[in-house]
């Protein structure tokens, strides 16, 4: 499990006539990782959950990912999206580890009051 501080960099193709409507963003996006942890799974069949280890040579706490997401604006105030998230690389920095290339996708609802400009 990992916890992220995300900034996304997105461009919007926007279709919104009189505030409804479809729209579209893509663009990149950064992470930094702030917290984690992890369950081990042991020969006992005995599960461990432990802190991320942080390091050079153990996972990261930078990445970057491209981000796609299509949305519907329903009146002003309320919207509706669904995206894909795709790592551009592995968030283990060894060598010898797995390789670990995160791919989400999203589901977002967003209100705002009424008067106030997104």
């Amino acid at each position: 499990k990992y916890h992220y501080l995300e900034i996304p960099i997105l461009l919007e193709y926007n279709r919104n006539q009189e505030g409804r409507g479809f729209f579209a963003q893509f663009g990149p996006s950064f992470s930094v990782a702030v917290a984690g942890s992890q369950d081990i799974n042991g020969k006992t069949s005995e599960s461990i959950n432990k802190p991320i280890n942080f390091a050079f040579n153990a996972y990261g706490r930078m990445e970057a990912n491209l981000v796609a997401n299509l949305g519907y604006q329903f009146s002003p105030g309320l919207q509706c999206t669904i995206g894909y998230v795709h790592g551009l690389g592995s968030i283990v920095d060894n060598d010898y580890g797995p390789e670990i290339t995160p791919r989400m996708i999203t589901a977002s609802i967003f209100y705002w009051p009424a008067g106030k400009k997104r």
